[in-house]
């Protein structure tokens, strides 16, 4: 029994060790629909071709402009869904707190989601930085690393300034038979 438990422990810790060493990474996704309003433009860190994030940079069309939503993984325990909190993020010489929203999602991100406009200093602190922190009131500050972001920041900002003059590929007509 004993040596059952122990193999057990093992296989435990062993399958912790190599789940806490699979890589996140930046992606960029961008889908153009023939409407801004279907377009998606998105950046996402957590492990490729799995639910498992840890923030995502959404481009978004409000009533009078455009901005991106920033959702980050976050221990939001006992606040209610919806509840506006205050979330600091810093970098190398920034800090800036952001009005954020509490999130629980059944897929995706749980956490929080906040608004940050196109020229906002958070961007050219995340080129600066090799990682921002971010931390709710009360809370840890949680790393975000930043490597690979840059110049995926970088298409992103552009495309999506532009969003409202993205047209989709043209696509090749088939012929059927």
């Amino acid at each position: 029994m004993r040596f059952s438990l122990a193999c057990a422990f093992a296989l435990s810790v062993t399958a912790s060790t190599v789940l806490a060493q699979i890589p996140y990474s930046w992606s960029y996704n961008r889908l153009i629909a023939p409407s801004p309003l279907e377009t998606v433009i998105a950046l996402s860190f957590g492990v490729p071709e799995t639910d498992q994030q840890q923030a995502s940079i959404q481009c978004s069309i409000g009533a009078n402009w455009i901005y991106a939503d920033v959702r980050l993984e976050a221990e939001v325990g006992g606040l209610v869904d919806g509840a506006v909190i205050p979330v600091t993020v810093m970098g190398d010489g920034y800090s800036e707190v952001f009005e954020a929203n509490v999130e629980r999602r059944e897929e995706g991100i749980t956490g929080v989601v906040f608004a940050v406009g196109l020229d906002e200093p958070f961007w050219l602190a995340a080129v600066r930085s090799s990682e921002l922190y971010y931390a709710l009131p009360g809370g840890v500050e949680t790393p975000l690393l930043l490597p690979g972001f840059s110049p995926l920041m970088g298409a992103f900002l552009n495309d999506c300034r532009s969003i409202a003059d993205l047209r989709p590929a043209p696509t090749k007509a088939g012929s059927v038979k």
